[in-house]
């Protein structure tokens, strides 16, 4: 098919008469959709000029007229390609194009409509075809519009069946080194900590589930170390427990119920509890009233209770069970000034049952050395042999030294256990006094290791008594109690959620049981911590 138009006669025939004028129209439209690929089914978003149409060319303003009435498009990119070959199909659509363009516009000539009609007719074959496969594809994409509401509807019944799970953990890996002077004894340990900790919405925004699980077995550690040939490790319940917002209740509030975490205001090196132990049992958090002077700060009131040993009949000594009260408050005088004050009652825990290990540098326990219970025989049993009644006061303030230094924190803690009595006269053999019922710490920290290229370093020194705390519940890494520590460290995060950790602890381990000798302990912890 031959199509008589040169360069250099155009503008001529645009000057011609209506009839003609409207014939050219048609005639360009379908000469430069035809140059389309087969793209042009669907809609490019090509705006005029495109990038490859010099602004001399002959057919400018024609290009310029289908364009912006919409009858061509052009490549993506917004290219023309004027000088493309194209097929009977391409023609077909351009052809299809023009007439609807034409009907939507009206023709009112009989010399344009016998065209038009002539041009459908040459090409109907192919518009047929065009159609069937618009019909086609109509009909497929029908039948994926119900295969994904099939599948929507599916997957939110498994979604009701797993119940929104969120998951998520933390792995560390640790290299420790530790050195006994008076033992002459050195260690060298490979341990691991794996953590998953996972959640599910029960009544949304009142009622969740939560739990974790962890390697280890230790309630103050879950460190596993590598020394077992190559076998499996124990993977055991960390954390399980319902976290509830009661609507009922007139101020924000959070109840725990089941094993959850330590959610008492503590500081960086608690001196009571170690920073992995959690409790068993039932705990309550409520934020009370906000005072009418901004200055005394937000107030708030923790408490847990919980059985620490349920003796089940075996034993003459009652169940051992813990109960604690905190008020707290932050932002008190000033901006990031906290403090806590928390009172803790350890119950029928002395001499009883086989439920803490026997070890002379673990504050007030007998070992294998007095019989504490005097039942005659020196046993496990004869465990603690002191009464405890634990009042914790501490408190920590941030601040800056200048507007781009990094943040400064100092905490300190003050410990007394204001009720030491030992009920089976065995002060004499414990070589107990008065200054072993207190205990004190204080520590600064610079930075906060916490996004991608965060750094901080800090250090702690604490003195705790043999019967200020339980040492079985007290930090694991600097023994916790009945000793003096040093402890310094540095953190550095290569990401948001890889972090470098270094400890250096130095600890002076006092004997006040007269079995043991007095003793320095080095430890150094290398560990490389990632979360997910």
């Amino acid at each position: 098919m031959q199509l008589p138009i040169r360069p250099d006669n155009g503008e001529e025939i645009f000057r011609r008469g209506t009839n003609m004028r409207r014939f050219i129209i048609v005639f360009i439209a379908l000469t430069a959709i035809c140059l389309l690929s087969s793209q042009v089914f669907a809609q490019s978003n090509n705006k005029f000029p495109p990038v490859d149409l010099p602004a001399d060319h002959w057919a400018w303003d024609a290009v310029k007229a289908m364009m912006e009435s919409g009858i061509l498009e052009g490549y993506p990119g917004n290219e023309f390609m004027g000088a493309r070959t194209l097929t009977r199909y391409e023609f077909a659509i351009a052809v299809h194009r023009v007439v609807s363009y034409a009907q939507k516009t009206g023709v009112d000539d009989a010399a344009t409509k016998a065209m038009i009609d002539a041009l459908e007719d040459e090409f109907s074959a192919e518009l047929a075809d065009i159609r069937a496969q618009v019909d086609s594809n109509a009909e497929s994409i029908d039948e994926l519009s119900g295969s994904l509401t099939t599948m929507g509807t599916r997957v939110d019944e498994l979604e009701k069946r797993i119940g929104n799970i969120a998951w998520g953990g933390d792995f560390r890996f640790r290299i420790a080194l530790s050195d006994r002077e008076a033992a002459d004894a050195e260690r060298f340990r490979e341990r691991i900590r794996l953590r998953l900790k996972f959640e599910a919405p029960i009544i949304e925004d009142t009622l969740t589930f939560k739990g974790r699980l962890a390697t280890g077995s230790g309630g103050t550690s879950t460190n596993q170390t590598l020394d077992n040939y190559f076998r499996n490790y124990g993977f055991g319940i960390d954390r399980a427990y319902l976290e509830y917002h009661a609507p009922w209740i007139p101020w924000k509030n959070t109840l725990y119920f089941g094993r959850f975490a330590n959610f008492l205001e503590t500081n960086p090196a608690g001196i009571v509890w170690d920073s992995d132990l959690n409790f068993d049992g039932t705990g309550q958090h409520f934020e009370l009233p906000a005072w009418t002077n901004p200055m005394w700060g937000k107030w708030k009131f923790n408490a847990v209770q919980g059985i620490l040993n349920e003796n089940n009949g075996d034993y003459i000594e009652d169940d051992e069970w813990l109960i604690g009260w905190q008020f707290a408050t932050d932002d008190f005088l000033t901006e990031d000034l906290n403090w806590y004050a928390s009172y803790y009652h350890f119950q029928n825990i002395v001499g009883g049952g086989n439920n803490f290990a026997a070890d002379g540098y673990m504050g007030n326990l007998a070992g294998g050395g007095v019989d504490v219970n005097l039942d005659g025989v020196i046993n496990n049993n004869d465990s603690i042999a002191t009464k405890y009644n634990i009042l914790n006061i501490g408190g920590n303030y941030t601040f800056n030294l200048n507007q781009v230094s990094e943040p400064i924190l100092v905490h300190g803690d003050y410990v007394a256990n204001i009720n030491p009595d030992i009920p089976f006269g065995v002060d004499t053999r414990l070589s107990v006094d008065d200054e072993d019922h207190v205990g004190w710490l204080f520590g600064f920290r610079y930075g906060k290791a916490k996004t991608a290229g965060t750094w901080d370093f800090g250090y702690y020194y604490k003195s705790v008594g043999a019967t200020a705390v339980v040492g079985n519940f007290a930090d694991a890494d600097d023994i916790g109690a009945n000793s003096n520590a040093h402890n310094l460290y540095f953190d550095y995060s290569f990401t948001d959620n890889t972090k470098l950790q270094f400890e250096y602890i130095v600890n002076d381990l006092k004997n006040g049981f007269g079995y043991l000798a007095d003793d320095t302990r080095q430890t150094v912890n290398l560990d490389l911590v990632v979360k997910f």
